[in-house]
């Protein structure tokens, strides 16, 4: 799936359950958004904060999609 290093400070991103490919890629974007938004805010580079707006967007996606996964989810548990 995705490698991602996670450092001591990143531990409330661990989880118990198996993660969806959606959280994953989630946490993805999202260390590439802070560290694009970092390069932008403190060096200024035009092309790290478009970049960061990249990840923004992706991030969109992927929250609404996660979204509908947990909604379907919720709706099957209710009904089952």
């Amino acid at each position: 799936m995705f490698d991602i290093d996670y450092d001591p400070n990143e531990v409330e991103f661990l989880f118990v359950n198996a993660p969806t490919e959606v959280h994953m890629e989630l946490l993805h974007e999202m260390k590439g958004y802070i560290k694009q938004n970092e390069r932008f805010l403190r060096k200024g580079f035009d092309t790290a904060g478009v970049e960061a707006r990249k990840h923004l967007h992706n991030i969109h996606l992927l929250c609404k999609q996660r979204r509908k996964q947990i909604q379907s989810q919720r709706t099957r548990k209710k009904y089952d």
